[in-house]
Protein backbone atom coordinates (compact mmCIF):
# COMPACT_ATOMS: atom_id res chain seq x y z
CA UNK A 1 0.00 0.00 0.00
CA UNK A 2 1.52 3.05 -0.58
CA UNK A 3 2.31 6.01 1.82
CA UNK A 4 0.84 8.66 0.20
CA UNK A 5 -2.35 10.41 -1.85
CA UNK A 6 -1.79 11.94 -5.20
CA UNK A 7 -4.77 14.92 -5.68
CA UNK A 8 -4.64 15.67 -9.10
CA UNK A 9 -7.83 18.24 -8.47
CA UNK A 10 -5.32 20.10 -6.32
CA UNK A 11 -2.08 19.30 -7.21
CA UNK A 12 -0.99 17.92 -3.77
CA UNK A 13 0.44 14.90 -2.53
CA UNK A 14 -0.03 13.96 1.25
CA UNK A 15 2.27 11.64 2.67
CA UNK A 16 1.70 9.84 5.47
CA UNK A 17 4.53 7.77 6.68
CA UNK A 18 8.04 6.47 5.15
CA UNK A 19 8.32 6.60 1.62
CA UNK A 20 10.62 3.89 0.28
CA UNK A 21 12.93 4.67 -2.69
CA UNK A 22 11.02 3.64 -5.68
CA UNK A 23 7.79 5.87 -3.90
CA UNK A 24 10.20 8.72 -3.67
CA UNK A 25 11.43 8.76 -7.49
CA UNK A 26 7.72 8.86 -8.33
CA UNK A 27 7.00 11.53 -5.98
CA UNK A 28 9.78 13.57 -7.81
CA UNK A 29 8.15 13.09 -11.26
CA UNK A 30 4.43 14.34 -9.73
CA UNK A 31 6.79 17.89 -8.25
CA UNK A 32 8.48 18.69 -11.41
CA UNK A 33 5.38 18.81 -12.86
CA UNK A 34 4.35 21.52 -10.41
CA UNK A 35 2.48 19.38 -7.20
CA UNK A 36 3.10 20.06 -4.06
CA UNK A 37 4.10 17.68 -1.41
CA UNK A 38 1.99 18.48 2.17
CA UNK A 39 2.40 16.05 5.48
CA UNK A 40 -1.08 14.02 6.40
CA UNK A 41 -2.45 14.32 9.57
CA UNK A 42 -4.69 11.90 10.54
CA UNK A 43 -5.67 13.93 14.33
CA UNK A 44 -8.45 15.65 13.83
CA UNK A 45 -9.54 18.20 16.56
CA UNK A 46 -12.34 19.11 17.54
CA UNK A 47 -13.91 21.72 20.08
CA UNK A 48 -16.41 19.99 22.58
CA UNK A 49 -19.16 21.03 24.78
CA UNK A 50 -17.00 20.81 28.16
CA UNK A 51 -13.72 23.28 26.34
CA UNK A 52 -16.34 25.61 25.32
CA UNK A 53 -17.61 25.36 28.95
CA UNK A 54 -14.25 25.55 30.79
CA UNK A 55 -13.44 28.77 28.46
CA UNK A 56 -16.28 30.36 29.63
CA UNK A 57 -15.80 29.77 33.12
CA UNK A 58 -11.86 30.03 32.86
CA UNK A 59 -13.09 34.05 31.78
CA UNK A 60 -15.26 34.23 34.47
CA UNK A 61 -17.88 34.79 31.36
CA UNK A 62 -21.38 33.72 33.21
CA UNK A 63 -23.19 35.36 30.72
CA UNK A 64 -21.83 34.00 27.64
CA UNK A 65 -22.06 30.76 29.06
CA UNK A 66 -25.96 30.91 29.49
CA UNK A 67 -25.94 32.30 26.28
CA UNK A 68 -24.13 29.19 24.65
CA UNK A 69 -26.46 26.61 27.05
CA UNK A 70 -29.73 29.19 25.34
CA UNK A 71 -28.28 28.74 21.91
CA UNK A 72 -28.14 24.62 22.39
CA UNK A 73 -31.21 24.59 23.45
CA UNK A 74 -33.25 27.32 21.00
CA UNK A 75 -35.74 25.99 18.75
CA UNK A 76 -36.18 25.89 14.78
CA UNK A 77 -37.96 24.22 12.80
CA UNK A 78 -36.53 21.27 11.22
CA UNK A 79 -36.77 19.76 7.49
CA UNK A 80 -39.44 17.87 7.84
CA UNK A 81 -40.98 21.22 9.09
CA UNK A 82 -41.27 20.03 12.90
CA UNK A 83 -39.94 22.24 15.87
CA UNK A 84 -37.06 20.94 17.15
CA UNK A 85 -33.62 22.10 19.15
CA UNK A 86 -31.18 24.04 17.54
CA UNK A 87 -28.55 21.19 19.50
CA UNK A 88 -24.96 21.48 19.93
CA UNK A 89 -23.55 21.83 16.20
CA UNK A 90 -25.20 25.55 15.72
CA UNK A 91 -24.35 26.69 18.93
CA UNK A 92 -20.48 26.05 18.31
CA UNK A 93 -21.06 27.62 15.23
CA UNK A 94 -22.57 30.15 17.20
CA UNK A 95 -19.29 30.89 19.41
CA UNK A 96 -17.17 30.53 16.86
CA UNK A 97 -18.80 33.68 15.55
CA UNK A 98 -19.15 35.63 18.29
CA UNK A 99 -16.06 34.57 20.20
CA UNK A 100 -13.76 33.91 17.21
CA UNK A 101 -10.17 34.42 19.65
CA UNK A 102 -11.73 31.69 22.33
CA UNK A 103 -12.20 29.11 19.78
CA UNK A 104 -8.79 29.34 18.12
CA UNK A 105 -6.74 29.19 21.88
CA UNK A 106 -8.94 26.30 22.25
CA UNK A 107 -8.05 24.53 19.33
CA UNK A 108 -4.50 25.69 19.86
CA UNK A 109 -4.10 24.21 23.14
CA UNK A 110 -6.04 20.86 21.93
CA UNK A 111 -3.50 20.84 19.61
CA UNK A 112 -0.35 21.90 21.65
CA UNK A 113 -1.65 18.61 24.15
CA UNK A 114 -1.94 16.36 20.81
CA UNK A 115 1.76 16.90 19.98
Amino acid sequence: MANYIISEKTKKISVSAELSPIEEQILRMYIANGYKVVQKSNKRISVTEKDIENWFKKNNNIQGLEDFKAKKEEKKINKNGKEAKSGYFLAVEWFKNKYEDGYKEIKQQKQRKNK
